[in-house]
């Protein structure tokens, strides 16, 4: 593929300056241009053109430049879909440490299973382990609501008010479901 080149396409001229440098008589003169084009541009069916000017001055300048040279490479992708992807990207990442991080406190608290939360945590996607977090702080809820201690969640106490059986089968079927997740190991699904 060819260098890009910037090129001089377009002529642009600020309303502000219209206003400010030219008489009546040449504003008139340059409107009946603009229409005439405008017209010509119909005619071939072109329709009106529409464009984006940014000024030199602007801290976008240089970006709109790498944007448009992307796009003639057939390069392109929209930056603000990229840093979406890469926002939910460190979200992931930010559980999956806070997983490892409560794992490793749970190993230095002498905690009998810290070191398989660790193990299980590196050997799976982040969204895995965030959802194998999650399943285990609701088997620990409902383990502290069956020993009759009181939790809360966002500063507000729960009151379950559900009858212990319930509890048991809720404990029983995460219990299951934590058990029965597939653990991935380096690139297998």
């Amino acid at each position: 593929m060819s260098e890009f080149i910037r090129e001089n396409r377009y002529e642009i001229i600020k309303n502000s300056d219209i206003e400010k440098y030219l008489s009546d008589e040449q504003i008139k003169q340059l409107m009946g241009l603009l229409s005439t084009i405008s017209f010509a541009r119909q005619q071939d069916n072109r329709g009106l053109l529409k464009a984006v000017a940014i000024e030199s001055d602007w801290p976008c300048y240089d970006s709109a430049w790498q944007m448009i040279e992307a796009l003639t490479e057939g390069d392109f992708s929209c930056p603000y879909e990229e840093l979406a992807k890469a926002n939910e990207r460190v979200r992931e990442l930010e559980a999956h440490n806070a997983l490892l991080m409560q794992a490793s406190w749970e190993m230095k608290e002498g905690k009998p299973d810290a070191f398989y939360k660790i193990k299980d945590a590196r050997s799976t996607e982040p969204s895995d382990a965030l959802n194998r977090f999650a399943i285990e702080k609701k088997i620990e809820a409902i383990k502290l609501a069956l020993d009759g201690e009181r939790f809360e969640l966002d500063g507000r106490p729960l009151d379950f008010g559900i009858r212990v059986e319930s509890l048991e089968l809720m404990l029983r079927d995460f219990e299951i479901g934590l058990n029965s997740m597939p653990i991935r190991k380096g690139g297998e699904s």
